[in-house]
């Protein structure tokens, strides 16, 4: 079976993320919100971002599958993925402009190799090497 560049990436860094969260057994919403788990930092926001009041208002409970489009810094990742740990799904996803790119420049031949460098609760770090250039892109960058 072989897998794109994108869908790889996109898998690698929600499995990552999920790494660092996914054996945080929460049953509320409450729970999660007050776990270790969360940065100092993170936590601050929550006065202004009001996440237990914006997520009872989109209707989201725990044995649900949440698609979150641009996880970031991953403020709602570690909110909804342990809520949605033991019943839910969670599925965090790439910025959709770089797996575009990427996925254009491998549909018309070239060829690239992935490396994770580095791990951390903060960041996930990718390296993304270039490997064959198809002619067509010889005289661009990419």
């Amino acid at each position: 079976m072989r897998i794109t560049l994108q869908t790889f990436l996109i898998s690698l860094a929600v499995f990552i993320c999920l790494q660092n969260v996914s054996s945080i057994q929460a049953h509320s919403l409450d729970d999660v919100l007050t776990g270790e788990h969360r940065s100092d930092k993170n936590k601050a926001r929550d006065v202004s971002r009001n996440p237990k009041e914006t997520l009872e208002f989109f209707g989201i409970k725990e044995d649900m599958t949440v698609v979150e489009v641009w996880p970031s810094a991953g403020w709602y990742t570690e909110i909804l993925a342990p809520y949605l740990n033991e019943s839910g799904q969670y599925i965090g996803q790439i910025e959709p402009k770089i797996g575009l790119r990427l996925s254009k420049l491998i549909k018309g031949g070239n060829k690239y190799n992935a490396t994770v460098m580095s791990v951390n609760q903060e960041e996930v770090i990718i390296l993304i090497k270039e490997i064959f250039k198809h002619l067509e892109d010889q005289e661009r960058y990419n």
